[in-house]
């Protein structure tokens, strides 16, 4: 805990001690840790930044040189440090590239021990802690999962003090700035880094929008859904459903954009109110000229957030566009496939149709000869002896076979009649089974509240099948 932790208001120690987003803090064994100082000259005018690494052993003396208002040892006596940042690379789920010791050791130095642990008890922040007699206010910034930066004024050195944590593209951009001019020439204003991570959030929207941008141009050219004559690309490859996820992925990038707009909208709020507090003070007169320009700087930012935001709305427009063009791709293509499933189905079912109407012609024929063939079984048991009264003269034979025939005939033809007469009477009655219910569909149809387009191709449909199960 700070030694001055008593006079800070308690919200902040507890978010910073019972609320935390970010992912428990893993330290690795590195031995050096990576720092950079601004120089400046009596006048204020950047002189140059430099970057380097100290040893862990180091630390105490370079967190010690800030008291004397040195930081790198520099022979022009006019010269001075007036910021000094420390670079800590970190991605998520990994280990920050310093020992645990030694980062305690420098938030101690910088006192920003309660501010570090605030930081990171949002997935956005953007807060200061209030000055007290013994120690100076403190800034912090952070946009979760992967930045964080705390800042501090050296009362007695006026050295800005920077604990910076992110990966290293952030980090990148953010060394990249401290070499260019405009920001050597503000790094004496306690808002500087404030100003710093605005620019690097500004640059980050259009970077990224402007990949989401090739990729809604590419769909466009594949769905051909838009009215841009100068579109030039290629159409984007790959399936249909493999498109719309990616519009559906540019969809939450655009969410991301639109969050990280809304954080650089409140970082520019931020730090106008405070320059303004700053202002009134008669003891900042001394920096106005500079104030001026970061106040300058901030108003163009806010005009890009404005125009950076106008840019993303239209591009969300227009990757819901697509989206929607590709969902209705897809949709055709099933309807497409749908009908030529129910082609093949129709097909089958008329070959269907033939083999029963083949089916039935053999079962008449069945039918026909069935009767006879079973007489003829039954007579031809040795239950009757037909053989016992033959005789070797034809006509007695035919005088003795003549009545039987007959008895035969008599037997097969009710018989046969029978057999064609139960099949009529099951036919007409699956006939009438089926007229009945083919009444009752079209009832509920013409009450119900289907569409005409609907109910007349369902009574076609049902039309159809009652004549195809009457042949």
């Amino acid at each position: 805990m700070d030694s001055v932790s008593s006079s800070i208001p308690s919200i902040y120690h507890y978010f910073g001690a019972h609320h935390s987003v970010w992912d428990p803090l893993k330290f690795s064994s590195h031995e050096e840790i990576a720092v950079s100082e601004v120089w400046q000259d009596e006048d204020k005018l950047a002189i140059e930044t430099k970057h380097q690494t100290i040893h862990n052993d180091k630390v105490s003396a370079w967190l010690d040189q800030g008291d004397r208002a040195r930081g790198i040892a520099s022979r022009v006596e006019s010269h001075r440090c007036v910021l000094r940042v420390v670079w800590i690379n970190y991605a998520a789920k990994q280990s920050f590239n310093i020992r645990s010791d030694t980062f305690e050791q420098i938030s101690r130095g910088f006192h920003q021990e309660t501010a570090q642990r605030c930081v990171r008890s949002s997935y956005a922040c953007i807060s200061c802690l209030p000055e007290t007699t013994t120690r100076p206010r403190v800034y912090m910034f952070g946009n979760h999962p992967n930045f964080t930066v705390t800042w501090s004024k050296e009362p007695s050195s006026e050295i800005i003090n920077v604990i910076c944590i992110a990966v290293r593209s952030k980090i990148e951009v953010l060394q990249d700035l401290l070499e260019s001019n405009f920001i050597q020439r503000l790094a004496h204003l306690e808002l500087a880094p404030a100003l710093m991570n605005a620019i690097m959030h500004s640059k980050e929207v259009d970077e990224r929008l402007e990949d989401v941008k090739v990729l809604v141009r590419e769909v466009e050219s594949r769905t051909g859904h838009h009215d841009f004559e100068t579109r030039s690309e290629l159409p984007a490859r790959g399936d249909l459903f493999s498109l719309a996820a990616k519009m559906s992925g540019c969809g939450t990038k655009i969410a991301s954009h639109l969050r990280k707009l809304g954080i650089l909208e409140e970082l520019n709020r931020f730090i106008l109110e405070d320059v303004r507090q700053v202002c009134q003070d008669s003891s900042s007169l001394q920096a106005g000229s500079g104030l001026q320009e970061l106040l300058s700087d901030i108003k163009i930012i806010e005009q890009r957030a404005v125009l950076q935001r106008n840019d993303v709305e239209y591009i969300r427009c227009r990757v819901q566009t697509q989206r929607d063009a590709l969902f209705h791709l897809i949709a055709e293509n099933d309807a497409a496939l749908s009908h030529d499933m129910a082609t093949d189905s129709r097909t089958l079912a008329l070959a269907s149709q033939r083999d029963s109407a083949s089916m039935k012609s053999l079962a008449v024929v069945s039918m026909f000869f069935l009767p006879g063939t079973f007489v003829a079984s039954l007579f031809g048991m040795p239950l009757f002896d037909w053989g016992s009264d033959v005789s070797n003269n034809q006509a007695e034979n035919i005088a003795i076979w003549g009545p039987r025939l007959g008895l035969f005939l008599a037997v097969t033809l009710p018989l046969m009649l029978l057999t064609f007469l139960t099949w009529v009477l099951w036919m007409w009655k699956q006939r009438e089974e089926r007229n009945h219910q083919f009444t009752t569909t079209h009832v509920q149809l013409d009450s119900g509240v289907l569409p005409s387009e609907v109910r007349a191709l369902a009574l076609k449909q049902m039309s159809s099948l009652a004549s195809d199960s009457g042949m």
